[in-house]
């Protein structure tokens, strides 16, 4: 694994960049891929960040959002940086960019990172964002708007510092980051405190459908492309709901399953105390942690949660 003083040699070195944020993106990839992308345009650096899929609405207040480009409008650089993607399928539509680059930096912090780019640069942090905090901390380029993104990089991935994942010096650096300009009651508010009226119903519907297995241990939630068109919500409007689920008093596992395609279901995890979802989801060609994790599988939306629950049934057996 590459040392901090490598990568910002590297950054500095050259002058033609393409950061890529992985596919559905999340407030880490995009908050630490947008610090990065702040960066380099403090260094007058060319540089264009990249995703597979749109911006969701509600990471549209992050500062450089909108440079934000579609793979597809993308142009090829010499130089590719995979963010917060733990493995190659993970950049979707992008991965061509990455793969006909000549210099290739992987910056993450998933356990499962099978070190695939040139030069990896994987640590074992709360978020993607820590590790950008620290190398944009030492190369002396952290400003107001960098530490908005980083903030919100690592805020979501620790679920507002909620998460078993938030260590002492998780919130060392969320607090260095509020003394560089991030504003805490500003961010928090946009994340979490702010919802479009078709997430209101998706979130009615889905919780409307919950049901419980294994004498409550196991929460399971499904949505259907029908319950998409009723609320008139988007794929992304999806995010944060399976919390709900893993807040049933009982509830170990959680589990939320909706139909992406036809044939087609996308499934996440969350587990509360012990449960290893990533097991489950790396059987299942997925990715993700112990506490966080999910995977695409094929099959009616019944057939998938069938699955689903035999799954984490006996991974709960087997504790």
């Amino acid at each position: 694994m590459r040392e901090l003083s490598f990568i910002a040699s590297y950054l500095q070195a050259d002058d033609d960049y393409t950061i890529i944020c992985h596919v559905s993106p999340d407030g880490d990839t995009l908050g630490s891929g947008l610090a990065l992308y702040g960066a380099l345009r403090k260094l007058n650096k060319r540089v264009q960040i990249v995703c597979q899929d749109p911006l969701p609405r509600v990471y549209a207040f992050l500062p450089f959002s909108d440079a934000l480009t579609l793979a597809e409008g993308a142009m090829q650089t010499q130089n590719a940086i995979s963010i917060d993607c733990a493995a190659p399928d993970r950049l979707g539509t992008a991965a061509a960019l990455f793969e006909n680059a000549k210099h290739t930096l992987n910056i993450d912090h998933h356990a499962t990172n099978g070190a695939y780019a040139g030069d990896n640069c994987v640590w074992d942090t709360a978020a993607t964002g820590e590790i950008l905090f620290d190398l944009l901390e030492m190369m002396g380029l952290i400003d107001a708007d960098i530490a908005t993104c980083l903030y919100t990089a690592i805020m979501t991935d620790t679920g507002n510092f909620a998460y078993a994942n938030t260590m002492p010096e998780t919130l060392h650096t969320a607090a260095e980051l509020l003394e560089d300009g991030a504003d805490n009651a500003y961010i928090t508010r946009c994340v979490y405190r702010t919802m479009p009226f078709p997430k209101i119903k998706l979130l009615g519907l889905a919780l409307s459908q919950a049901t419980l297995f294994c004498d409550g241990r196991i929460g399971l939630s499904r949505i259907s492309k029908q319950d998409f068109a009723d609320a008139g919500a988007a794929g992304e409007d999806v995010e944060g709901i399976i919390d709900y689920i893993r807040d049933v008093d009982t509830v170990e596992i959680a589990i939320l399953v909706r139909e992406a395609a036809a044939g087609v279901c996308k499934v996440s995890l969350r587990s509360k105390t012990t449960a290893d979802v990533g097991s489950v989801s790396a059987r299942m060609n997925g990715g993700g942690h112990k506490r966080a994790a999910g995977y695409t599988d094929h099959g009616t939306l019944d057939e998938v949660c069938d699955r689903a629950v035999q799954m984490t049934s006996a991974l709960l057996a087997n504790l």
